[in-house]
């Protein structure tokens, strides 16, 4: 019965949505909102891909998903893009329950939950899958140890990188592919006073993106006998190369 609940709310919402967002995304890159560098080296419709990207922003999610919706529009079951979604920002929400089919839950309080994250994705990328990892476990500026490691031009990254994305890819003979995306974010209005002392973590300011650059690197694939950290480090360093490529 569950299974049988979980297609119907698939075909019925989930994979409407995916594809009317990415006809969105697409209206809205034709439009100057969105511009990609690098297109070039996305992997369309194939599988055993792990998108490693920067995280500055709670939305960068819904920006990502779109590069794969020429996979997602043939190939909606085996070539889903599964997104590495936090537990009570996303997968918890009971509004987000149409879209808990592609969503592989992180809880950042829970240590045994990385472990669970890290089988999902191996499981997915040996089945043929994708996956869109934020590499930073976290926004960027949210980095709890203060600790970065910066491109040429000062673009940065968390300097304690998660290693997930590089051993999933070497158990399942993936690749990565690297990506850094940047928001010019234009504040809408300042919440009164009193609404910020009776919401002390909601923000005061709120934004919205007004332009988005995406850029694309080269599939990065693990060299035979290759660790994760030296994986990883590959991709952090190509991660900020290619944020050193957008204005």
């Amino acid at each position: 019965m569950r299974k049988a609940l979980e297609a119907i709310v698939f075909w019925v919402i989930t994979y409407p949505s995916g594809v009317g967002l990415a006809l969105i995304f697409k209206s809205l890159e034709y439009f100057g909102v969105i511009k990609i560098h690098g297109r070039k080296n996305f992997p369309d419709r194939t599988g055993k891909n792990i998108l490693c990207s920067n995280h500055p922003t709670l939305i960068d999610q819904f920006y990502l998903i779109p590069l794969f919706g020429a996979t997602y529009l043939t190939s909606p079951l085996k070539l889903r893009p599964w997104t590495v979604a936090d537990a009570s920002n996303f997968f918890q929400k009971w509004y987000m329950y149409p879209w808990r089919q592609v969503m592989i839950s992180v809880d950042r309080n829970n240590r045994r939950s990385g472990l669970w994250v890290l089988e999902k994705m191996t499981e997915i990328i040996i089945s043929g899958g994708n996956v869109i990892n934020f590499l930073e476990g976290g926004r960027t500026k949210t980095n709890p140890s203060g600790n970065f490691q910066y491109s040429r031009h000062f673009r940065r990254l968390r300097g304690n990188l998660k290693l997930g994305p590089a051993r999933a890819v070497i158990a399942g003979n993936g690749q990565i592919v690297p990506c850094w995306i940047e928001h010019k974010m234009l504040v809408l209005f300042t919440l009164p006073k009193f609404i910020r002392q009776m919401f002390p973590k909601r923000r005061a300011r709120i934004r919205i993106p007004t332009r988005t650059w995406i850029a694309i690197g080269k599939p990065i694939t693990p060299i035979d006998g290759e660790s994760a950290i030296s994986l990883t480090n590959r991709i952090a360093i190509a991660i900020l190369d290619l944020a050193d490529t957008v204005p």
